[in-house]
C-alpha cells in the first residue's frame, strides 16, 4: 500500500509523538496474539501510540484492529505494551496503546512514562547539538 504524501496528510493524533532519531538506542519488538515475535524499527513514540517498520519483506500479515504488544528497550528499561494495529502503509505499522486509565497496566504505565521522558532528554541533547 502507498504511503500518503505529506501535503495529503491530515493529522489525526491528539496527543504528541517524538521521533525516533538515528542513534538513539531504542530497540523494538512485537509479539502477536500467536506469540511470534518480529523485531521491528519504531519511527515515532508516544503516550498513546506508536509507528513501527518492519523494513522491506518482513511486516506479519496482520489486518487493521489486530491486537498485539509492543516491546520497548531503552536505556535499561524495558515494557511490553499491549497495542492495536490502526493502520499499515508498506513496511510500516501504526499502533494505538489503549492502556491509559486501566488499572491493570499501572506497571507499565509507570516504566513507559521512564522511557519517554529518557527518549525526550535525548531528542533535547541531540537537537542541542
Amino acid at each position: 500500500m502507498k504511503q500518503p504524501s505529506s501535503e495529503n496528510w491530515e493529522e489525526r493524533r491528539r496527543f504528541p509523538r517524538h521521533t525516533i532519531l538515528q542513534g538513539i538506542p531504542i530497540s523494538t519488538e512485537i509479539e502477536t496474539m500467536n506469540k511470534i515475535l518480529r523485531s521491528c524499527k519504531c519511527v515515532n513514540l508516544g503516550t498513546q501510540g506508536a509507528l513501527i517498520d518492519f523494513g522491506e519483506d518482513q511486516c506479519p500479515e496482520l489486518p487493521v484492529h489486530s491486537k498485539l504488544f509492543l516491546s520497548i528497550h531503552l536505556a535499561g528499561e524495558s515494557v511490553k505494551l499491549p497495542g492495536i494495529v490502526r493502520h499499515r502503509y508498506g513496511s510500516r505499522m501504526g499502533i494505538y496503546f489503549p492502556i491509559e486509565g486501566d488499572p491493570h497496566y499501572e506497571e507499565e504505565q509507570k516504566v513507559f512514562a521512564i522511557i519517554l521522558r529518557t527518549l525526550e532528554r535525548g531528542i533535547e541533547r541531540r537537537s542541542r547539538r
